[in-house]
């Protein structure tokens, strides 16, 4: 990661604070602000570049779910299991179908095929997990370079209460 493409900053808000790394190419766009944020946490080991993206702008709340920015296709479904892997919890082809999946539920949900996701810098996430709330999660794993969403923001939700995105990023 190039450190003059970022610009270091301070965020707070009311559930945890953190040191945020703002996406220059959204600096001057308000409507648009997107942070990537380390956490101070001590499960997060930055080491192993474990981020976290922040969505400043308020596009919806859900309580027991996720919002998101428009409803997007998939080539081939994603499969979504319960964390223990009890048993399979249903598959989506797409964003919308995937955040009815995830209604009130903790799950892990992966590709049986890999991908990797962009965000609007170019760089390559492996490794994504999405937080709707305390409840709901998401993870995605890739090992190829197979684009599948144009960007990054395709594949946001909008800001939670008590809650944030949150993105383990492997950044090549």
């Amino acid at each position: 990661m190039r450190s003059e493409t970022y610009e270091w900053r301070t965020f707070g808000c009311p559930e945890i604070e953190k040191e945020v790394l703002l996406l220059q190419p959204y600096a001057d766009r308000a409507e648009h602000d997107h942070y990537l944020v380390v956490p101070k946490r001590p499960d997060i080991n930055i080491k192993e570049r474990a981020y976290e993206l922040k969505i400043k702008r308020m596009i919806g709340r859900c309580q027991s779910g996720i919002e998101l920015w428009e409803d997007s296709t998939f080539d081939y479904p994603i499969e979504a299991r319960m964390l223990d892997g009890s048993f399979p919890a249903g598959e989506a082809h797409s964003l919308e179908e995937l955040r009815d999946l995830c209604m009130g539920r903790t799950i892990d949900v992966y590709k049986e095929r890999h991908m990797r996701l962009y965000n609007h810098c170019g760089f390559e996430f492996d490794r994504i997990w999405i937080a709707g709330n305390e409840y709901t999660s998401i993870c995605i794993e890739s090992d190829s370079k197979e684009r599948i969403l144009e960007t990054i923001e395709d594949f946001c939700i909008g800001y939670v209460p008590m809650s944030y995105s949150s993105f383990l990023l492997g950044i090549s």
